[in-house]
């Protein structure tokens, strides 16, 4: 017989916490906000933003466990719930974004296209892991919401892009896209912060 909730499979945690079992929610919850937490931050970039993300991700997913039909596993639904969330945050806010398609403007007057030169022979003793690491969360933040969103969960989050593609409700096709798009960016950044070492 199982001793704790700890030993318990999701599956059963997730049975038992739509039967109105508290505890087994509270342990659906341990076992992923860290991840949503993670989640929350890269894409707002706020510690206190992520953390009111954090809670409204939980109370949402408890207040509609009921609905969970289960096809997915339950980190994926709080991903997507997550993201849907900071998504409408910024729909309210109504930020501003770019695209990376545009060129890059120079004296207001001046368009230059964007170029992303080959760094990789650059040897890694050469690098300052914490710098590098400081250039990449940067360029990360900088990305338009879409892009951010993408290279957050599939790059930071390890997630396949099948369950991108089901958190964010897009084809894979533009998964892969956003993700190209969002990678070439970052490659960019850190090619210039290499071009400074």
């Amino acid at each position: 017989m199982v001793s704790s909730l700890s030993e318990l499979e999701e599956k059963e945690l997730i049975t038992r916490s739509k039967s109105g079992d508290v505890d087994a929610f509270t342990e659906l919850v341990n076992r992923n906000e860290q991840k949503i937490y993670t989640l929350a931050y890269y894409l707002l970039n706020n510690r206190e933003d992520a953390e009111d993300i954090l809670q409204e991700t939980f109370l949402r997913a408890y207040n509609n466990l009921s609905s969970f039909r289960e096809e997915a596993s339950f980190s994926t639904w709080l991903h997507r719930i997550t993201t849907n969330l900071v998504i409408s945050r910024f729909r309210k806010k109504k930020l501003k974004t770019e695209s990376l398609d545009e060129p890059i403007v120079i004296d207001h007057e001046e368009m230059k296209q964007r170029e992303i030169v080959d760094w990789s022979d650059i040897p890694d003793k050469t690098l300052l892991k914490k710098e590098l690491n400081q250039v990449i969360d940067s360029a990360i933040t900088a990305l338009p919401l879409v892009y951010r969103t993408v290279i957050t969960l599939r790059d930071i989050e390890g997630l396949s892009n099948e369950e991108v593609s089901k958190i964010l409700g897009i084809s894979i096709a533009a998964v892969k896209s956003r993700l190209h798009r969002a990678r070439l960016f970052v490659r960019e950044k850190l090619d210039a912060y290499l071009k400074s070492v």
